[in-house]
């Protein structure tokens, strides 16, 4: 993650330098994937219906792709955003 000196981050701001850390290649991954990384790397403690929530907002903002149904949801960032870095 970044660290910002003297900046608050908002969670979903957070969130999405995980996304981009992580997946920012244009990698598909799970919400278990993100939650995992939240959780370990991050120390995040966000119940994994809250990771979906952020990712379907990602999505709805056109910032991630998306993928199969249910649990088999998979997203990536969208290719244009991968440069943007």
């Amino acid at each position: 993650g970044v660290e910002r000196e003297g900046e608050r981050t908002s969670l979903s701001e957070i969130i999405w330098d995980a996304i981009l850390d992580n997946f920012g290649n244009g990698a598909w991954f799970t919400c278990r994937d993100l939650y995992r990384i939240l959780n370990e790397e991050y120390g995040l403690s966000l119940k994994m219906n809250s990771v979906a929530t952020y990712l379907l907002r990602f999505f709805k903002r056109g910032l991630l792709d998306r993928k199969g149904q249910g649990y088999g949801v998979r997203y990536r960032v969208i290719a244009p955003l991968v440069f943007k870095r």
